[in-house]
């Protein structure tokens, strides 16, 4: 039986998170993350020490992000040498988001998670016609697949998905590790207009703004630079 706290020093010492990540490490760490859904206990035993240690609470919720509108993120691991990242994940159903679904998008990091409770669709897509300079790609749907309480799933990085919710008042929860980040930005695309733009480290972006707003100039978003106004 898998604990928290062995489950953590698993991470550090039994992944390979330089490796190959589809043929090996993201399966060891699908492994782990069934065993800590099987446990529920392990869970139990995180959370109870975030909110017993101050320090650690201090630490996590600044990694976190909650309120969101379609999902929360909580941060309840940290790896010292930040080859890895833990999370617990709350996906909003249909009737808390207004129909609003994510953009499909990549990330700059591998991952794997397991649902610990409720459901969700992940979409995944290739791109094609990708013109960096003018910022155009197309994303075509490949697949489709329910994940439900108990599975298991990874994604390597720069692999376009979307994940979504479709349960009208059951959220879904999730328990989520992601490795290393492996290029500076993420990518959103925007499947309307065949564009996307890139999005990077909450530092880059909050001085970007102090940059604008040294000049007075409100025109400026992380998602639409120098589109807004």
């Amino acid at each position: 039986m898998v604990n928290w706290s062995t489950f953590v020093r698993s991470l550090e010492t039994d992944i390979d998170w330089q490796g190959d990540w589809l043929s090996g490490p993201a399966l060891e760490l699908e492994a782990l993350l069934r065993e800590v859904q099987v446990t529920s206990t392990a869970i139990t035993e995180c959370v109870d020490h975030l909110l017993q240690d101050d320090a650690a609470f201090n630490t996590f919720v600044d990694y976190s992000q909650y309120p969101r509108v379609l999902m929360d993120k909580f941060t309840v691991h940290v790896d010292q040498e930040d080859r890895f990242r833990v999370r617990l994940h709350r996906f909003w159903p249909r009737n808390m988001t207004g129909g609003v679904v994510e953009k499909v998008h990549y990330h700059k990091w591998h991952m794997s998670t397991v649902i610990l409770s409720g459901s969700y669709v992940e979409r995944r897509f290739v791109v094609e016609g990708l013109d960096e300079e003018r910022k155009h790609a197309k994303v075509v749907e490949t697949s489709a697949a329910e994940l439900r309480e108990g599975m298991s799933n990874s994604l390597p990085y720069r692999q376009p998905h979307q994940v979504v919710n479709e349960s009208f008042e059951v959220p879904c929860l999730t328990l989520f590790v992601r490795g290393p980040s492996l290029q500076p930005n993420a990518r959103i695309f925007n499947t309307e207009d065949e564009t996307f733009y890139d999005t990077f480290s909450p530092r880059k972006q909050y001085r970007d703004a102090l940059r604008s707003l040294r000049g007075l100039d409100g025109y400026f978003h992380p998602l639409f630079p120098k589109s807004v106004g």
